[in-house]
This record gives C-alpha cells, sequence and structure tokens, in this order.
C-alpha cells in the first residue's frame, strides 16, 4: 500500500549527489518522487484521522522495506553491512526526513519522530535523527567558510 520501494528506488544516486554542488538540486529531484508517498499519507489521515496510526504504519513500512533490503544483500563480512548500514542512514537522513519535514502538514514532526524510534529499535546500534532541508544544506555553507 505504501509503495516505500519508491522512496528508496535511486537512493545511490542521490548519496553520489550529496555535496555542497548538488544537493539542493537532487533534494528538490527527490521531493517530486516524496509527493506522490505524502499524498498517499493525506489520504490515509484523511479517511482515518488517527494520526498516530499513520505514524506507526509509515515507520512501520520504511523500517520493514528497509530491513528486507538489508537482507537481500550479500555481505561478505561485519564491515561491508555496517557500510551499507551507515549509508542507508545517510540517505534516510539526508532525503527522507528533510522530505518528510518540508511537508509542514499535521503529522509532519510525529512522523519523523515515529520512523526516528522504529529505526533504532529495527537497526540496533543505528540512532537517527531528522533534520531540515535548510539545516543540512547550512552545514555546507558552514564547512564553506571555515567554520568546522
Amino acid at each position: 500500500m505504501w509503495q516505500v520501494n519508491e522512496l528508496f528506488e535511486n537512493r545511490e544516486y542521490y548519496l553520489q549527489r550529496f555535496n555542497k554542488k548538488l544537493y539542493g538540486e537532487t533534494f528538490e529531484e527527490y521531493e517530486q518522487t516524496f509527493r506522490s508517498f505524502d499524498k498517499l499519507c493525506m489520504k490515509h489521515y484523511e479517511n482515518h484521522g488517527d494520526v498516530k496510526l499513520l505514524c506507526d504504519s509509515v515507520a512501520e513500512a520504511v523500517c520493514d522495506y528497509v530491513s528486507g533490503m538489508k537482507e537481500a544483500q550479500m555481505f561478505k563480512n561485519a564491515m561491508q553491512e555496517a557500510q551499507w548500514q551507515e549509508e542507508m542512514n545517510l540517505f534516510v537522513v539526508t532525503y527522507l526526513f528533510p522530505a518528510i519535514l518540508e511537508c509542514r502538514n499535521d503529522y509532519y514532526k510525529q512522523m519523523a519522530k515515529t520512523i526516528e524510534k522504529k529505526w533504532a529499535g529495527t537497526f540496533k546500534g543505528y540512532k537517527i535523527k531528522a533534520g531540515t532541508f535548510e539545516t543540512i544544506n547550512s552545514g555546507f555553507q558552514k564547512k564553506a567558510f571555515g567554520l568546522f
């Protein structure tokens, strides 16, 4: 129902473009993909009126999908598995969470928090935090001015 696969379909492309020069443009591309997912969320919310149910359902769908992707990988060792997980964490933090937070609908903050909690429970030892596009993009600016 949630078509979560579409959110992760081109993650390698997006991660390759996660840099000062391309992040803004690439994030806008990702937002276009996310909008169809958000329409499904809004329809579910309008039909049920239950923010907790919506957020729990989305968080479970996201984590189950990523967990399934992880299980399908043929990792040669623990280091390769950890690297894959770190890349997935980076993708969620730099694209998925900012897209959710850009929506500014009735449930966007709760959805991000619910995914954070579910992620920590699903992927032990990996806690991620939601941030906005502006916050992430400003990190590039601070580094450019020598503040880091």
